[in-house]
């Protein structure tokens, strides 16, 4: 079971993105400030305007950032920060897309930095005339 905690900024419009997942272990589930035990079971998201999360920190200490191509697609996974215990063999996920929209790739590398690192992995995507 988790508990959600909403976004503490003041904008009308941006009141209704998610801020903070919080478990119940946590006693962190009235702010976004770390709780007296320590416990910290929460995960945290930074949203722009359009509601597109640019990052994420997990319970771990984890930092994922985000990046988005013009059309809003999801194109690299980065994880900035490793937590404490976290194997660091892949830090990018990035994703292609063709003319169309449809995915093209996906490969995973070890370097975080877009247009670094080694191909770890990869993911081609095949379509036929109907897509």
């Amino acid at each position: 079971m988790r508990q959600t905690v909403s976004s503490l900024v003041p904008d009308a419009a941006q009141r209704r993105m998610l801020r903070a997942e919080s478990y119940p272990d946590s006693d962190d589930i009235t702010s976004l400030g770390n709780g007296t035990d320590g416990t910290y079971d929460r995960i945290e998201y930074t949203v722009n305007i359009q509601g597109d999360r640019l990052d994420r920190k997990d319970q771990n200490g984890t930092v994922h950032a985000y990046d988005y191509a013009k059309m809003g697609r999801a194109t690299d996974d980065r994880v900035t920060t490793l937590g404490s215990g976290v194997d660091g063999a892949v830090r990018r996920v990035s994703t292609t897309f063709d003319i169309r929209g449809l995915r093209e790739k996906i490969s995973t590398y070890d370097n975080a930095t877009v247009g670094s690192g080694n191909v770890v992995n990869e993911v081609v995507f095949e379509y036929n005339h109907l897509g």
